[in-house]
């Protein structure tokens, strides 16, 4: 095997690690530092492995400091003129998907594609080709895609790369199954685990798991992953940002309690919650669907609602989870927001159509059908004058007493949750917000803002600089615009997250939210115990009492 071999090899598998490594991370940033400032070669690569280093980020920023480092390796492979570097940069920047816009990454990957055909580097190829298709059928260009696979499938064939087979095997298996020709996508997907094991590759069984749990979602089938489950929890579990889905899986398949723990630490902690990628946000609607969790549903449906002109999510070659648009729809279902629910399922549903991925279109299609004949919303007033299983919750000393119209009773010790709860009860329908529930007047302080002064100062002035950059750009026809642009929106939407109305800071942890997650937990543990008593009678709460900034009870 040649050095370069030697050496593209071992940049693949660096690639596939999906692991920060801190030593790894430490003598990278030695190595910049001991370099000069000057633009070089040496360091527009050493900026690069150092941003694939930090990937996946375990903070958020380590995420800035990678899509900072990663810019600025761009920029100066660009200013030297060096189409290898530049090669070399752009190969390793598609590690970072998960940072930078979408039109960003697919910009990155389609440039290293032609780089690398015109350079002739075949093996950069094989392994770019597979996440490039991927993209594509993720943006809706299935015909582009399929255009693309017989080049793929002649360079592994005359590479003799078995993890660049593997790849080549999920993403046929992908294009299959959105041409609804799920045999052949079934059979494709498992000749390629059976080639994971015979190289026994940890790389590629996760690669395989990782498609294999897209095909489960896209179809809306945990069950496919059943036979698998041991491999699937022990091998994603072990991957940044796969608990989400696996939480899917595990409610899909009635263990709901293991998926209730999997997405605990999400609800818990805010600041997590609002880090959330677009991958984790999608797992995480879709676990709520499955345990018609009203708590948690509301916070991811806001949150989705900012990716509405996306569809999908490239997760790896061959992997992609979504539509979006159908998992909004079965949040805004599960909300009783039926007029929007047939808005998210019609724009998936025609997103589908487009795609050729008929089996898929059709599901939103029957998903929006069983709106017409769903009841009238809970929420509605009709619902809420209307109830038959009105509650009644009468404290006696140190003990409550919960009765239903049905007949039910239950005792229970008394607790803050209880006063919430019985307060909830005599206002059907009015949301109630947290602090007024939990008898809170004034705010009684946070974490501080989410970015200090001196950070959004900096943020400014970049700002400031970029616009100035991308008017002198436009003005002279420069093709530096683009690139002016999307580090612009970039900025601005990180800029926009961490200040509210009126240039106020967003704080990181304010009152109101642990206000919501004290109030939450103490309503919870009351809904726990009212289930130990009396099953039915603790369904019927957990699903008549929607919990979060603001509570209402709404009978049905």
């Amino acid at each position: 095997m040649t050095t370069t071999a030697k050496h593209v090899q071992a940049t693949l598998k660096e690639l596939n690690s999906g692991l920060v490594d801190p030593c790894m991370v430490e003598l990278l940033r030695k190595a910049k530092r001991a370099l000069p400032q000057a633009d070089t070669s040496l360091r527009a690569r050493v900026l690069t492995r150092l941003a694939a280093a930090l990937t996946p980020p375990l903070k958020a920023a380590d995420g800035v400091e990678v899509l900072s480092l990663m810019r600025e390796a761009q920029a100066m492979a660009r200013r030297l003129g060096d189409s290898h570097t530049l090669l070399y940069v752009l190969q390793f920047g598609a590690t970072v998907g998960m940072l930078v816009p979408e039109r960003e990454r697919f910009a990155m990957l389609e440039e290293s594609i032609g780089l690398a055909r015109a350079l002739k580097q075949s093996l950069t190829l094989a392994h770019a080709l597979p996440s490039y298709i991927t993209a594509l059928l993720g943006m809706g260009e299935r015909a582009q895609a399929e255009a693309a696979l017989p080049e793929l499938a002649e360079l592994v064939s005359e590479l003799g790369l078995p993890l660049g087979r593997l790849r080549y095997l999920l993403v046929k298996a992908l294009i299959a199954s959105l041409r609804d020709d799920y045999e052949t996508a079934d059979c494709t997907a498992e000749e390629s685990r059976q080639l994971a094991l015979e190289l026994n590759s940890q790389a590629g069984m996760s690669l395989v798991l990782t498609h294999l749990l897209g095909q489960a979602q896209l179809r809306g089938d945990p069950q496919l992953l059943s036979p698998l489950a041991p491999a699937l929890l022990a091998q994603l579990g072990r991957l940044s940002g796969a608990g989400p889905h696996l939480a899917w899986f595990l409610a899909g398949v009635g263990r709901s309690a293991e998926a209730r723990a999997r997405l605990a630490p999400y609800i818990d902690d805010p600041q997590l919650f609002a880090e959330l990628t677009l991958w984790e946000l999608a797992g995480v609607g879709g676990t709520c669907v499955f345990l018609r969790d009203l708590e948690l549903a509301p916070r991811v449906y806001e949150q989705l609602q900012r990716v509405t002109d996306r569809m999908f999510w490239n997760m790896a070659p061959g992997a992609i989870v979504g539509p979006f648009s159908r998992v909004l729809g079965d949040l805004a279902a599960l909300l009783g927001k039926h007029a929007q629910a047939r808005e998210h399922y019609d724009k998936a549903s025609a997103f589908l159509l487009k795609l050729g991925a008929t089996a898929l279109a059709e599901q939103c299609q029957r998903a929006r059908a069983q709106l017409e004949s769903a009841p009238v919303s809970a929420s509605t007033p009709a619902a809420v004058s209307g109830s038959g299983r009105a509650l009644q919750l009468q404290r006696d000393a140190e003990l409550w007493t919960l009765t239903s119209a049905a007949g039910s009773c239950v005792r229970l010790k008394h607790s803050k949750g209880s006063v919430y709860l019985q307060h909830l009860l005599e206002t059907p329908g009015q949301e109630i917000h947290v602090l007024a529930l939990a008898g809170i007047d004034q705010r009684v302080g946070d974490a501080g803002p989410v970015l200090d002064a001196k950070a959004k100062a900096a943020y400014r002035q970049r700002l400031a600089e970029l616009r100035e950059e991308l008017s002198e750009a436009e003005s002279l026809a420069d093709s530096g615009r683009e690139r002016a642009q999307h580090e612009l929106d970039a900025l601005s939407e990180q800029l926009a997250s961490a200040v509210g109305l009126g240039g106020r800071d967003r704080r990181a942890a304010s009152d109101v939210e642990r206000t919501r997650i004290n109030v939450q937990r103490r309503l919870k543990d009351v809904f726990d115990r009212v289930a130990a008593a009396d099953p039915e009678l603790g369904r019927y709460l957990a699903a008549a009492v929607r919990t979060g900034t603001t509570c209402v009870y709404t009978p049905f």
